[in-house]
């Protein structure tokens, strides 16, 4: 009886959350995200820039994320289709494609700047990253609402005890592997991309001058010899 009685405790315990580890480290995260984004915003706010606008954004789904991943240790109070997990559910999976999706488009920003060099401010603005980010959330949502469609079970209640066991499904490789990694080969290949911009700016040829010593200066100026090098240049692109 008193085996019983223990057993049922430690249950209830668990099920209130207070002896799982992300009861206690989710809001040690999301109290530091939140923290980042908003010396980020102080220090950025009044030169904001396009990639500031994608670092808030990352840096918010992740907030985002985090939270309702806290609370996903409650979802084993409920059953089935309860509201309570639906919409945790659904703003867990929108706000996990919208990091990996803001995380591209930040590396294709990346890559822009390289790419268009001097045009780059001309064509993106803050203005344009602001609207490309809303488009991204639009985009995010209805793919949240196709998903739901085609695997309606991603929004039920997770009976497991974790969360992170409700990530242990056979469906989620579509839904969680292959965005991540679709969203990692882009920041591989446009690390790649600008490793290959700084090789070729550190090995491109220098024009100098030479001006050969003693004499006038109209003599050293006709003796003037205009050589090259070839070797590191130290004007790169940020």
């Amino acid at each position: 009886m008193k085996y019983e009685m223990t057993s049922l405790s430690q249950n209830q315990t668990v099920s209130n959350g207070e002896a799982r580890p992300s009861f206690y480290v989710n809001p040690v995260l999301i109290s530091l995200y939140v923290f980042v984004i908003v010396k980020l915003f102080i220090k950025h706010r009044h030169h904001l820039e396009p990639i500031h606008v994608y670092e808030f954004n990352i840096l918010t789904d992740m907030t985002v994320w985090f939270f309702t991943f806290f609370l996903g240790n409650f979802e084993s109070n409920f059953q089935g289709w309860a509201p309570y997990c639906v919409l945790v559910n659904f703003i867990d999976t929108s706000a996990r494609l919208s990091g990996y999706a803001d995380i591209s488009v930040s590396q294709v920003d990346r890559f822009l700047a390289l790419y268009w060099n001097s045009e780059y401010k001309e064509r993106v603005t803050p203005r344009s990253a602001f609207v490309t980010t809303v488009i991204v959330k639009v985009m995010v949502v209805v793919s949240t609402l196709l998903i739901y469609s085609v695997d309606p079970d991603v929004l039920k209640c997770a009976p497991d005890t974790l969360p992170i066991c409700a990530y242990m499904r056979k469906n989620n490789f579509y839904w969680v592997t292959l965005p991540m990694c679709s969203s990692y080969l882009v920041v591989f290949i446009v690390t790649v991309y600008v490793v290959k911009i700084i090789i070729k700016q550190e090995n491109m040829i220098v024009p100098g001058t030479l001006y050969v010593r003693g004499g006038t200066n109209e003599e050293n100026h006709n003796r003037l010899r205009v050589f090259t090098i070839s070797g590191r240049n130290t004007n790169i692109l940020d």
